[in-house]
C-alpha cells in the first residue's frame, strides 16, 4: 500500500510513497511500485524498463549498505516519486551513515571484470538523465530523475 499526495508541494502534478522492510524482496517490490508510476506517467516500455533497473540497483544499496546499526526492526527503506513538470523523480532512502561518492567513483573501476561490486550507481548514472546523493545526518537519500519524451 503506498499514500498519495497530489499537488500539495509547489510545482508537483502528483508525489506518491511507499515504505519497505530493509529485506531483500524489498527490491522488487520496489520495482513494481515505480513500474506502475512510470506507466502512468506516459514512459515507454524500454524507458519503464531502464527505471525499473535504476531504482532496483538503489533500494539494494539501501538494503546492503543504508540500514547498518538503525534501531528499528527491519529498519525501512522509503521510496517517494513524484512528477514536476515532464520529469518523474524517485527518491529512495535509508537510515545509513552515506559516503563519499566521488572518493569511492574514483576507487571502483567498473571495467574490472572480476569484481563482485561497486557498478550500482554506475548503472543509475547511465539509465537516468540525473543522479543526486545526499547525506544529511540522519541518512542518505538517492533522487534519480529521468524526463519523460515527447510523444513527437
Amino acid at each position: 500500500m503506498y499514500t498519495s499526495d497530489n499537488g500539495t508541494h509547489p510545482g508537483e502534478a502528483w508525489r506518491r510513497s511507499l515504505s519497505v522492510p530493509s529485506q531483500p524482496r524489498s527490491a522488487s517490490l520496489a520495482r513494481a511500485f515505480v513500474r506502475e508510476q512510470a506507466q502512468g506517467a506516459g514512459f515507454a516500455p524500454d524507458d519503464v524498463a531502464e527505471i525499473e533497473v535504476a531504482v532496483g540497483e538503489a533500494v539494494t544499496n539501501a538494503i546492503l549498505y543504508g540500514t547498518a546499526g538503525t534501531t528499528s526492526c527491519p529498519p525501512a527503506i522509503a521510496l517517494i516519486v513524484g512528477l514536476t513538470g515532464s520529469t518523474m523523480w524517485i527518491e529512495v532512502r535509508d537510515s545509513g551513515p552515506g559516503f563519499d561518492h566521488a572518493a569511492r567513483s574514483a576507487a571502483v573501476r567498473v571495467d574490472d571484470p572480476d569484481a563482485l561490486g561497486g557498478r550500482g550507481l554506475h548503472i543509475m548514472e547511465a539509465l537516468m538523465d540525473r543522479v543526486h546523493l545526499h547525506h544529511d545526518g540522519t541518512g542518505m537519500r538517492i533522487r534519480l530523475e529521468r524526463g519523460i519524451p515527447s510523444a513527437t
